[in-house]
């Protein structure tokens, strides 16, 4: 728990009340819970912009047991195995109304506006909770919470990336750039993974499957990412989660006319 903005100090372990559960929440035994950097490190050094109010608890994405449940849930029952997705819609509000739940107008993330998972205990509305299937751990589960449907949705939706395209991931070695690595993947997208070290493009390649890797240290980098390309002209989309000044021109170069890049 927080109860002030700072560095690492300011986290607190300590004995705190269990929470509420209301009608149509559901109360998570947390067995894990991530660290991130802007809903956890930013929130705790300075609150990142995102009007906390003191004190929290923090942990956007806690994958664990359903201890309880309230009179109103349907979907989940006592002893399942759940993970809790970091943004808390409305369902009311026109892009929700719309499907488009990650555009809510009123939206509210986990751990930043209302207490997370950082606790043995956390309640999570239940349109926020997913299963998580027998195969995946709950540790698996956690790690996926946050940045898989921000990939989805950036790719599958935003993109349009389609079977046989070729994708630029920008920032492969990073969180997100993992999961854009395996969204586009699993969408039957050809993925040229870049990044900025030598270590991280063998890790794509040997852990990730990436089609074809490159080190956007190198000058002209952006040419090599069209050379590799089926005709040359350019890939498709590229998934860009940098906004470097030094980069953000080239990875626009490397498109196809009439072709999109997609940020979050």
């Amino acid at each position: 728990m927080i109860r002030e903005f700072g560095g690492p100090g300011v986290l607190e372990y300590l004995d705190w009340p269990e929470p509420a559960v209301g009608p149509s929440d559901v109360l998570i035994r947390v067995h894990a819970v991530t660290v991130g950097r802007t809903l956890d490190v930013e929130v705790r050094q300075r609150g990142a912009d995102f009007h906390v109010e003191l004190p929290r608890i923090l942990g956007s994405d806690p994958a664990g047991v359903v201890a309880e449940i309230g009179a109103e849930v349907t979907t989940v029952s006592v002893g399942d195995r759940v993970v809790a997705t970091s943004t808390l819609y409305c369902g009311d509000c026109a892009p929700c109304r719309r499907g488009q739940t990650n555009a809510c107008e009123h939206h509210r993330a986990l751990g930043v506006h209302v207490d997370g998972g950082a606790a043995e205990y956390c309640a999570v509305p239940e349109t926020s909770v997913v299963r998580v299937p027998n195969h995946v751990s709950l540790e698996q589960a956690a790690a996926m919470a946050v940045s898989y449907p921000m990939a989805w949705n950036l790719l599958r939706h935003a993109g349009r990336v389609a079977s046989g395209d070729d994708v630029l991931v920008m920032a492969a070695g990073g969180g997100l750039g993992i999961a854009g690595t395996l969204v586009a993947r699993a969408l039957g997208a050809r993925a040229i993974a870049a990044a900025g070290a030598a270590w991280k493009l063998d890790r794509c390649r040997e852990l990730l499957g990436a089609d074809a890797t490159v080190d956007y240290s190198d000058p002209g980098w952006a040419e090599r990412v069209r050379a590799l390309t089926a005709d040359g002209r350019g890939v498709a989309v590229v998934f860009e989660n940098i906004s470097s000044p030094e980069l953000f021109g080239d990875a626009i170069s490397t498109l196809r006319p009439y072709r999109r890049l997609v940020t979050c």
